[in-house]
Formats: structure tokens, C-alpha cells, sequence
């Protein structure tokens, strides 16, 4: 079976297993073990609770702050203690008979099937989330400011799709994508990188106007009138919303609705001619 014996010295814990002197660092394991521990702290309540797994959203703003609480009040507990073992009185009733126990500690946490199983599983965990992490680092902080300027979109791209396989997919790359797609007429690509941006929770009007672009260069007209409106509901003082969808109620013979559009641009640009001489034609129409 297994012998287990221990002794304390300066240079760390040694384990003698069936008549062997094995020398570990415990500097080493025990960092190792803190790494996946607290990957694992972190990691397995969002794969358990997260709607989006790692998502930006979820995760970071609402399921960090309280997985941050719970491991602060876990401090304050362990600090405690700590702090109690600086009466001689309580330490000792702590640590009685740390010699003679540190033997039978050791052969006792020899672990069983169900607790390798679940260790192994904690340790899945912290591994999954330190290569999310540090995937993410990498993509975020290094590649996508490196391609960004100027875009380099297939790269950006492959950032993106690198982001959305480890769950942590970005709405404003996504938002940047769908524009370069618009830009080289690539009107399905930029329909789903937008939409896709929409869905991650960028709620801000400029991506249903290019959105709203999208449908009407494909002279989708109700569809470019629908995401119009969403953008003006986002921000009622949006320029090319407005001026855009005057445009499509023009070119399809519904001028009330284009006056009322061009009429709301430049009560915000009052003083803007081109306006001003368009809503006079619209008028005289």
C-alpha cells in the first residue's frame, strides 16, 4: 500500500511514497492549484448561470460582481482566522499536535473515486476559463487594436469568430465588420454581422441605420423603413435616419411622411440650406 510520511524543513514538503523521497515545489503546486482554483471559481458560474456562457454582458457586469462578493466575504472569513492565530492561546488549541497529525492528514487526503472525479472536474473548469481568459486578453488587447487601423477585415474577422467560439463574442467588432462588409457591397455579410451586433446588445442607432443602408441599396424598402424607425426610437435626433427614410418615402410617392421627416431635420439643423430647400420642394410638390 501507500506509506506516507512527511517532514518540514526549509526547503518545502517532502513525500516519501513506497520507500521513494519524492522532493515537490510547493511553491510551484500550490500556485498551480491556486490557478485553476480560482479559474474555477470564476469559470463555473458562468457555464452554470450566464444566459450567453462567457458573454461580454451577462457575465462581466452582473455574475462577476457577485461571484467577486462571495470570494471577498470568503477573505474576510480567512483573514479572521489568521488574525485569531496571533493569540498564543488560540493557536495552540489550533494547532495541537501539528506534528503528530500532519501523517495521518496526509494519508487521509489520499482521494477517493468520487472526489478525483470532482476535483478533476473543478480542475476542467479553472483550465477552460484560463485559456478563455487568455485568449481573450490576446484577441482584445493585441490583435484587434493591431488590425483595426487600418481595418484589415478577414484578420478582424478571425478575431471575431476566435471571441464568439470561447464566448466572449464582441458587439462592436461585430458592428465594425458589418460596415466594411457594406462598404465592398458584401450586403449579406454586413446584414448578419450587423444583426449579430444587434443581438450581443449594442443598442445604439447607428447600427440600425446601417442596417436600414443595407436593406435599401437591395431596395428592400419596408425593411429599411422598419430599422429607420428602430433608430429613431433609439435617438430621436438622428440625422441620417431621418434624412434617409424622407428619401424612401419620397422615391415611393409618400411625400406627407417625407415633409414630416425632413421637417424634423431641420428643426435640428435649422439653419442647414440643403434642408431647408428640399422641404421647400417637397412642399411645392
Amino acid at each position: 500500500g501507500w506509506r506516507l510520511s512527511t517532514r518540514f524543513n526549509t526547503c518545502g514538503l517532502q513525500t516519501i511514497s513506497r520507500g521513494k523521497l519524492a522532493r515537490t515545489s510547493p511553491t510551484m503546486n500550490n500556485g498551480g492549484r491556486s490557478l485553476l482554483a480560482g479559474g474555477a471559481i470564476w469559470g463555473i458560474p458562468a457555464f452554470a448561470f450566464a444566459p450567453d456562457l462567457l458573454g461580454v454582458h451577462s457575465y462581466d457586469v452582473g455574475l462577476a460582481l457577485l461571484v467577486a462578493s462571495a470570494v471577498n466575504v470568503h477573505h474576510f472569513v480567512l483573514d479572521g482566522a489568521i488574525w485569531k492565530l496571533r493569540d498564543g492561546r488560540i493557536a495552540r488549541i489550533l494547532l495541537r499536535n501539528v506534528g503528530e497529525q500532519a501523517g495521518s492528514a496526509l494519508e487521509s487526503s489520499i482521494p477517493s473515486g468520487f472526489s478525483r472525479v470532482v476535483f478533476a472536474l473543478v480542475a476542467i473548469a479553472g483550465l477552460a476559463y484560463v485559456v478563455v481568459e487568455t485568449v481573450a486578453i490576446v484577441e482584445t488587447k493585441f490583435a484587434i487594436p493591431k488590425y483595426s487601423s487600418p481595418p484589415d477585415y478577414p484578420r478582424l474577422h478571425t478575431a471575431a469568430n476566435r471571441l464568439r467560439w470561447i464566448g466572449r463574442d464582441n458587439p462592436e467588432l461585430r458592428f465594425k465588420l458589418g460596415i466594411g462588409a457594406l462598404r465592398t457591397n458584401q450586403y449579406g455579410n454586413a446584414k448578419r454581422e450587423l444583426e449579430r451586433s444587434l443581438a450581443l446588445g449594442l443598442n445604439h442607432a447607428k447600427a440600425w441605420v446601417a442596417l436600414g443602408m443595407v436593406a435599401e441599396r437591395q431596395q428592400q424598402w419596408q425593411e429599411a423603413i422598419h430599422a429607420y424607425d428602430e433608430a429613431l426610437n433609439l435617438n430621436a435626433q438622428s440625422i441620417p435616419a431621418l434624412t434617409a427614410s424622407a428619401k424612401i418615402f419620397q422615391r415611393t410617392g409618400e411625400l406627407d411622411r417625407a415633409i414630416q421627416r425632413v421637417s424634423r431635420a431641420l428643426q435640428i439643423y435649422p439653419k442647414d440650406k440643403r434642408l431647408r430647400s428640399w422641404l421647400e420642394k417637397l412642399n411645392n410638390s
